[in-house]
C-alpha cells in the first residue's frame, strides 16, 4: 500500500517533469509548501488532463466513492469529510469493483511526489514497524532524477454534491497500488503505481481523442533499478511531524536529534 509520502516540488519543476509541451494551469489557492509527511485525508495536488492541456488541483487523500456520498444529508459536506474513504486501490481490480470503476475508465489522475514511505516488521523493535524512505534512485528513466519528483497514477471522483463549493476540496482520490519490485519486495507486499514520463501521458490519455485512457495503458511495477529505500526515523509515523529530517537516513537523522 502506500500510507504517507512528500512533495517538494514547486510549480516550475513539476510542469517541466511533463515530457511535452502543453497548456498548464494550477489551482491558484493550491499551497505547494515543501511537505514531507502527507497523510490520509489532508488535501495534496493531483494532476489531471482536461480540455486545453493538464491543469494541477487540490484533491482529498481518500477516495469517497458516490454511494458513500448517499448515506449522508446531500446538504452536507461535512459529515461525508469524517470518512476515510479508500486512500488506496488495487490496478488489478479497480475496473471491476464498484468503488473504483467508474473512476479508473473515466477519472485517472497522476499524483507527483518526491519520496514515499513504507513500513517493514523490524525484529529490532518487537512488534513495531521501521519506516523506510523510497525515493527515486541512479537508474531513474529518462525524464527523472535521483531523489527527484516522480508521479504515481491516481484515481479521482468529484467532491459531493456541489464539487468545489467554498472551504471544500474539488475531489478525493486513491492511488493505485500493485505488486511489489525487487526492491520493495523486503518492506511490503504493495507498491504504488509509478508512471515514467512516457507512461504518465499514457495513463492521462494525452495522445487519444477526447483524453480516453485505455486499460492497455496500465503499466507494470517500475523497475528496483529506478529506485533507492533507505531507513528513516519512527517521527514519520506522526502526521504532525512535517519537515526535512524526516527523509533523512536513519543513523543520520539520529546523529541530528
Amino acid at each position: 500500500m502506500c500510507g504517507r509520502y512528500g512533495l517538494v516540488s514547486s510549480k516550475g519543476e513539476i510542469r517541466d517533469a511533463l515530457p511535452v509541451e502543453a497548456f498548464f494551469t494550477m489551482e491558484e489557492e493550491l499551497d505547494l509548501s515543501p511537505r514531507y509527511n502527507i497523510a490520509p485525508t489532508q488535501v495534496a495536488p493531483v494532476l489531471r488532463r482536461d480540455e486545453e492541456g493538464f491543469s494541477l488541483e487540490g484533491s482529498r487523500w481518500g477516495l469517497i466513492p458516490k454511494w458513500m456520498w448517499k448515506r449522508h444529508d446531500k446538504e452536507s459536506d461535512t459529515s461525508a469529510s469524517k470518512e476515510a474513504g479508500f486512500i488506496n486501490a488495487r490496478v488489478e481490480t479497480a475496473a471491476e469493483k464498484a468503488s473504483f470503476r467508474e473512476a479508473f475508465a473515466q477519472r485517472r489522475c497522476a499524483v507527483p511526489v518526491s519520496g514515499f514511505y513504507e513500513w517493514k516488521k523490524s525484529s529490532k523493535q518487537g512488534d513495531g514497524k521501521q519506516p523506510h524512505c523510497i525515493q527515486m534512485g541512479a537508474g531513474a528513466p529518462a525524464g527523472y532524477k535521483q531523489g527527484g519528483l516522480f508521479f504515481m497514477a491516481g484515481i479521482y471522483e468529484p467532491w459531493g454534491e456541489v464539487p468545489g463549493k467554498s472551504g471544500q476540496p474539488k475531489s478525493s482520490f486513491s492511488i493505485l497500488t500493485t505488486d511489489p519490485n525487487a526492491i520493495l519486495r523486503g518492506i511490503h507486499d504493495r507498491m504504488p503505481l509509478i508512471l515514467s514520463p512516457s507512461q504518465l501521458l499514457r495513463w492521462l490519455g494525452w495522445s487519444t481523442a477526447q483524453g480516453a485512457v485505455e486499460d492497455s495503458a496500465i503499466p507494470e511495477p517500475c523497475p528496483s533499478s529506478w529506485l533507492e529505500a533507505y531507513a528513516v526515523s519512527t517521527r514519520v509515523n506522526s502526521p504532525d511531524n512535517d519537515d526535512s529530517s524526516l527523509i533523512q537516513p536513519l543513523q543520520e537523522s539520529l546523529a541530528l536529534s
